[in-house]
């Protein structure tokens, strides 16, 4: 991601958590992210997203090699980077907001494509590894243990569906949220044939 692009990025998303900062799910997400105690997050929040975007962007799976890309690459960008443990808990913090965000953005993308034929699908957000389940404490209060065709996780769903190379909408969840009870809201304001992607591993 080349530099303009990267302010641009950065700029959409400062607006965005401007746009929801007086509204009531605004001040929830954005409350969340800031915790109840500990110092004040030295990382804001639009720097964070713009950074998560970044690593999707860079289709970087792993966040201690992404964390470890931007202190080689991008830290004149983000001089208040944390550390990899910071950073991991500042991340997990930061889901609701991002979820908003991306909810926000395909509600813009997707006017006139309402009706067709999409692939329904779901796929885990894990927020930590199995062995750490018992004594993680950063998402505790939203997420859950969950399953899929992987096997147990902790953490989120993302639910969505596909159409033509495009995401026309995504719905988040806890872990524990079966994809079945998820299908009336992903299908809202939607027509057409709706087809669940079979687990194949």
């Amino acid at each position: 991601m080349n530099e303009i692009t990267l302010v641009t990025v950065y700029c959409l998303v400062d607006e965005f958590i401007k746009a929801i900062t007086n509204h009531p799910i605004g001040n929830m997400v954005l409350g969340y992210r800031e915790g109840r105690r500990g110092a004040k997050k030295r990382l804001g929040l639009a720097e964070l997203m713009t950074l998560n975007i970044l690593r999707f962007r860079l289709l970087v799976h792993d966040l201690k090699t992404f964390h470890r890309l931007v202190q080689n690459a991008y830290r004149e960008y983000f001089p208040a980077l944390p550390n990899y443990e910071n950073f991991l808990k500042a991340s997990n913090r930061s889901f609701p907001a991002v979820a908003v965000f991306m909810k926000y953005m395909l509600f813009l993308t997707r006017a006139g494509k309402l009706q067709g034929k999409y692939f329904t699908d779901s796929t885990a957000v894990s927020v930590c590894e199995n062995p750490y389940i018992g004594s993680h404490r950063v998402t505790r209060g939203c997420a859950s243990r969950g399953k899929t065709g992987k096997g147990w996780f902790f953490g989120f769903k993302a639910h969505g569906q596909y159409k033509g190379g495009e995401l026309p909408d995504v719905y988040f969840t806890t872990g524990s949220v079966h994809d079945s009870q998820a299908v009336s809201e992903i299908t809202k304001d939607l027509e057409g044939l709706f087809v669940r992607i079979p687990d194949i591993y």
